[in-house]
């Protein structure tokens, strides 16, 4: 899907490419990005977990017992994902590998979005034991707490004493994305702009 959204926006970049870069508003610079610290690690571990964790809760109030609640939760997932994934490829196809080093932190982000969309996949059929949605909750938090000490020291951002060195952008996804819950309705936090936002993983 992000691929999909890149190669689109890339092989139209003609007509696409500067309405999406007025859109998203990335300013890929490292002088614009403070040094990292630990307190922005903590600050996005915490803000994605619950973009990327919220299907556990599916099953607790009870959405896989009934049809009509499983078809909402699927769609509601489908859409939450969307949300995350179609600015990181809308982005991609815009700035090109420009955006690359702004984003190493993608994979893992994506990588706890997949487990939380799997967590609603096994309620679907089964109710997870409490030991298995907090094994699937503890698995989640280290991924993205890793897809955060990326983003915060992976990336080209300002140095404490003047130079350029490291700074960092999310796709709030998942995350990324980064929320229907911060939704996965993507957001980027650091992307060269400054503080401040839509890519999660």
């Amino acid at each position: 899907m992000t691929l999909a959204v890149a190669t689109l926006v890339a092989i139209s970049r003609a007509r696409l490419g500067a309405p999406v870069r007025h859109l998203l508003g990335l300013r890929l610079e490292a002088d614009r990005n403070p040094p990292p610290d630990l307190g922005h690690v903590l600050a996005l571990t915490a803000h994605n977990v619950p973009i990327v964790a919220w299907p556990l809760l599916l099953g607790v109030v009870g959405a896989h017992r009934d049809r009509r609640a499983r078809s909402l939760a699927d769609a509601l997932l489908l859409a939450c994902v969307l949300a995350n994934i179609a600015p990181v490829g809308a982005a991609l196809g815009a700035y090109g590998t420009r955006l690359l080093p702004y984003i190493p932190q993608l994979p893992l982000e994506w990588a706890g979005l997949a487990l939380g969309a799997t967590a609603w996949l096994i309620q679907r059929r089964r109710p997870l034991r409490v030991c298995e949605g907090v094994a699937v909750l503890a698995l989640t938090t280290t991924v993205l707490l890793c897809a955060a000490v990326l983003e915060t020291f992976a990336v080209p951002h300002r140095s404490r004493h003047g130079p350029l060195a490291a700074a960092s952008m999310r796709a709030r996804p998942v995350a990324g994305a980064r929320s229907c819950g911060n939704a996965i309705c993507a957001d980027w936090d650091y992307a060269g702009s400054g503080h401040s936002s839509k890519g999660q993983g």
